[in-house]
C-alpha cells in the first residue's frame, strides 16, 4: 500500500499483487478529513519522462467507482522503473484536487 496526501485529501493506493510491467489493477481509497470521498470523478495519469535513448511514456485512465470512496484504476506499464503518478479528483460538489507521487516497478 502506498499513501500520499495534500492538505485536504488523502489517497491510499492498494494492489493485490506487486506492480510489474504489463497490466496492473489498483484500488484508490480517497479520504477528505478521514471521510471517504464518494461519487467523485477520478482520472489517473502514469508517465515516465524521456531519458537518453528512451521516449516519454504515458498511460491515462479513468478510475471506476467501487463504492464508499474506493475507485479501481488499471494501467499498462510498458517497462520497469519509476513512474510518476498524477491523480485528478473532482468531487460531486465540483471541487478539484490533484495529487502527485511516484511508483517503482
Amino acid at each position: 500500500m502506498k499513501r500520499w496526501s495534500n492538505t485536504a485529501i488523502k489517497v491510499e493506493m492498494v494492489s493485490d499483487k506487486p506492480l510489474t510491467t504489463g497490466m496492473n489493477k489498483l484500488e484508490l481509497h480517497l479520504f477528505k478529513r478521514s471521510t471517504p470521498i464518494k461519487d467523485a470523478n477520478v482520472a489517473v495519469k502514469f508517465f515516465m519522462p524521456a531519458m537518453p535513448g528512451m521516449p516519454y511514456m504515458e498511460y491515462k485512465t479513468v478510475a471506476k467507482p467501487l463504492g464508499n470512496g474506493v475507485y479501481e484504476a488499471a494501467f499498462n506499464a510498458s517497462m520497469g522503473g519509476t513512474w510518476q503518478v498524477h491523480i485528478f479528483i473532482t468531487t460531486k460538489e465540483g471541487k478539484k484536487y490533484r495529487l502527485k507521487s511516484s511508483i517503482n516497478l
